[in-house]
């Protein structure tokens, strides 16, 4: 959940989100 929030305040965070998945 906090994963799909983070990217859509910080783009960047795409990559991290893949990296927690």
């Amino acid at each position: 959940m906090t994963i799909w929030v983070n990217e859509q305040i910080d783009p960047s965070g795409l990559l991290y989100s893949c990296i927690a998945c």
